[in-house]
């Protein structure tokens, strides 16, 4: 550092450099004195000013130091040489005087911020709402939100839903319960998406039976695009299992309402984990609400293979019989995760119980075979192929061709490759979606598509 200001002291006694460099320099120094000796990059920033540099960002180097280093009195000295402060400035000053306890010089500087046309900080704010919540100084918690309401009908030509719904957004992040439960009132018909700010308001505020009298009255009266299944995750997160199996039971008993597959099988999924007893209970209740079919179609849709067997599994001790189309996602969820060996299980099990097999099945399977992408898998494959042949009428998907001389080549088996080939370009395979440069010139010299 010691030769780095000894070059910049002659070049800039020489005049060898541009203000600009020269300006440059000062900031690599600056930047570098902030971490290590603070009174010299004061002193570095003063040489710079009798350069006749322009020095804000010296400036602004210096009092993120100081505000680094705890000493917030000379933080604000040094924010105020900053002959062209931003908002942020202020607003980093501001969170710097709550962190260390300095309420009413925060409020003073915040006082003095909005002093200045267009300047205002979303997160000193906030901040300052907690601190005043917390203080329950009701007068600066009105002077606050007068600005905010200022503020929000400049961000958006005044329109008062939208200054209401960011005010309850406001006051649910400040946790102030009360506040916000006015705003929610004045806007939840015309806004119903606002339940979900409301919501989340709740579970910081602890006051989920207020919650869920509140969002049934809103059910009531015809708001219904607020999500069950949300609301059931939060509370999961809380590790109050009885408390979600009430809410649940609570959006059972709404007029028209009933939770829908994804409900269930969260909720069983929790509780089956949690080794608690009502699992059972919900189980049957699922049962007899007709979501099994759906249930098992969700764990598939998502991969969630091992979650559909033991859903499946299970939902025969309460006399579900399980349809064709319950092991078909079932097979489906297994063929997903190239587990050959669990879906050949699910097939086999399809098969003992009198299922007839569709094309569909065959398919997952072959799928199962390519996503495993191991080799000796060719064989089975081409029998679940002709298998599709013979049930679908020749009328198969070009795609499954596609994958089945993928198996045949990894196998080595070029002619059978060859041979499902031709027999896909009948269906309407491509060449350009053959796997192999070397089919496709094989095929080519055998027959044209």
């Amino acid at each position: 550092l010691q030769r780095a200001e000894q070059w910049l002291e002659l070049a800039t006694a020489e005049m060898l450099t541009e203000k600009a460099d020269a300006l440059d320099c000062y900031e690599a120094l600056v930047n570098r004195y902030a971490v290590v000796d603070i009174e010299r990059a004061c002193e570095l920033c003063d040489a710079a000013r009798k350069d006749g540099l322009q020095c804000d960002e010296l400036y602004r180097t210096v009092m993120y130091a100081y505000i680094r280093s705890g000493n917030l009195e000379l933080g604000e000295v040094w924010m105020r040489k900053v002959s062209d402060v931003h908002a942020a400035d202020y607003g980093n000053m501001i969170l710097a005087l709550l962190e260390g306890g300095e309420l009413t010089r925060a409020t003073n500087l915040n006082d003095e911020m909005m002093m200045r046309p267009g300047f205002f900080n979303m997160q000193s704010f906030k901040a300052l709402f907690r601190a005043y919540g917390k203080s329950g100084d009701v007068k600066m918690i009105e002077k606050l939100e007068g600005w905010m309401k200022n503020f929000f009908k400049q961000e958006n030509n005044g329109d008062e839903s939208y200054v209401n719904t960011r005010l309850l957004r406001l006051f649910s992040e400040t946790k102030m319960l009360q506040r916000a439960e006015e705003y929610y009132r004045k806007e939840w018909k015309r806004y119903p998406s606002i339940i979900m700010a409301y919501m989340r308001l709740q579970f910081v505020g602890g006051a989920l039976d207020r919650m869920e009298q509140n969002l049934e009255d809103s059910w009531n009266q015809g708001v219904h695009d607020f999500p069950i299944l949300a609301i059931l995750n939060e509370i999961i997160k809380t590790g109050d299992l009885r408390r979600a199996e009430k809410w649940i039971e609570a959006t059972r008993r709404w007029k028209g309402g009933k939770p829908d597959e994804s409900c269930y099988r969260k909720l069983v999924t929790t509780l089956g984990d949690h080794g608690a007893e009502s699992a059972d209970k919900w189980y049957a209740i699922a049962h007899n609400e007709g979501m099994f079919p759906a249930i098992l179609t969700g764990f598939a849709n998502g991969g969630e293979a091992r979650g559909a067997e033991l859903w499946l599994e299970r939902s025969k001790s309460v006399g579900f019989e399980p349809k064709h189309e319950n092991y078909a996602a079932l097979l489906k969820a297994w063929s997903s995760n190239g587990d050959v060996a669990q879906a050949e299980w699910v097939l086999n099990q399809m098969e003992g119980e009198g299922f007839k097999l569709g094309p569909d099945d065959y398919a997952s399977m072959i799928n199962a075979y390519c996503i495993s992408d191991s080799k000796g898998m060719s064989r089975k494959a081409e029998d679940n192929l002709k298998a599709i042949e013979k049930v679908s009428d020749g009328n198969v998907c070009p795609n499954l061709y596609a994958k089945v001389i993928h198996l045949c080549q990894m196998d080595g088996h070029e002619d059978r490759a060859l041979y499902w080939t031709e027999r896909g370009s009948r269906a309407g395979l491509k060449l350009e979606d053959v796997p192999s440069d070397d089919v496709k010139s094989a095929e080519t010299r055998h027959f044209s598509c």
